[in-house]
């Protein structure tokens, strides 16, 4: 499925010698080298044979010939195919009173994610927990359309909760809740560490140019960082309804855009809160209001499990 939104430049084919390590290879082309095995591997080139992954990039900096280059630039195209399983999705951030948090996590892990997961075009729940950063939950629902999310079946639930959900609701504390459109995702899988970095485009041609520079510029070369998998940038596309669930809880807060970057390596999360999606980078690319925190997945449930 390819991704959302504009499709990514090509990796330069060029690579430059400028800081060199002791095996004759530069930094930038140790960079490139895994750019394009990702590439490669989404383009589902092969191990082995006569056009194999290790034949495009076992050449030393500077011996791929035109045909390698050529080939490169068509496969980074293909570097930007889509981990997640909709066409959008649900973000909510939220907090649990303290006393109540082991019973909501029983009740979200065996009624909550399992129910939302058996409502049609439901098709991945997972539950996070923050680790560097508050508040304490992020929970993203993967959906095949926004429609999803307006549907009579969703809107049942949410009029019709269950006793157990109605004894839940009233422990959650500063609900934020976005119907959210997938502008742009890249790379491979869902990590189980993820930097979620929450903002608002300016009202001015910066804020204006933002998406452009982070779908352009920054998020198709992201899965490519060691540690890194796949990122995601989540837009505001639909208000939500009150419904009776959340007159429980207390009506929620919106959420404008969001970055979802997964990894294996919590280190490098945190080395791009400070760095390439650290809170001045952005905002002096037009965000506003930036928040970022760290999360490790707790728990995770496909439609196919609860037979949807």
């Amino acid at each position: 499925m390819s991704a959302v939104g504009k499709t990514p430049p090509a990796v330069d084919s060029s690579r430059p010698a400028e800081d060199p390590t002791p095996g004759g290879h530069s930094i930038a082309c140790d960079r490139w080298h895994r750019t394009v095995l990702s590439s490669c591997f989404s383009a589902g080139i092969p191990r082995s044979g006569p056009c194999a992954v290790p034949d495009l990039l076992e050449r030393p900096c500077g011996m791929a010939d035109s045909s390698v280059r050529r080939r490169s630039r068509h496969f980074a195209v293909d570097i930007a195919k889509m981990p997640l399983l909709g066409q959008a999705a649900m973000l909510l951030l939220f907090d649990v009173v303290q006393e109540a948090v082991a019973e909501h996590d029983e009740w979200h892990t065996h009624e909550h994610l399992p129910e939302r997961l058996s409502i049609p075009g439901f098709v991945r729940g997972t539950r996070w927990v923050a680790l560097r950063g508050q508040p304490r939950y992020f929970v993203m629902y993967e959906v095949e359309a926004l429609a999803t999310l307006t549907s009579n079946d969703y809107l049942q639930r949410l009029n019709h909760p269950s006793p157990w959900t109605s004894k839940i609701m009233p422990f959650y504390r500063g609900m934020i809740r976005g119907f959210c459109s997938v502008a742009g995702s890249f790379g491979f899988g869902t990590g189980h560490a993820g930097l979620l970095m929450r903002f608002k485009p300016a009202a001015t041609e910066a804020g204006s140019s933002l998406r452009g520079w982070l779908l352009q510029d920054i998020l198709p070369q992201l899965p490519a960082t060691p540690g890194i998998g796949s990122v995601h940038l989540f837009e505001r596309a639909l208000p939500p309804q009150m419904t009776n669930e959340q007159r429980i809880r207390g009506a929620d807060a919106g959420l404008d855009s969001a970055l979802l970057v997964t990894g294996y390596d919590r280190d490098a999360l945190a080395g791009l809160m400070q760095a390439d999606l650290g809170s001045a980078q952005l905002e002096a690319h037009g965000a506003t209001g930036v928040l970022a925190a760290i999360y490790g997945m707790e728990y995770s449930i496909v439609r196919q499990e609860v037979g949807a």
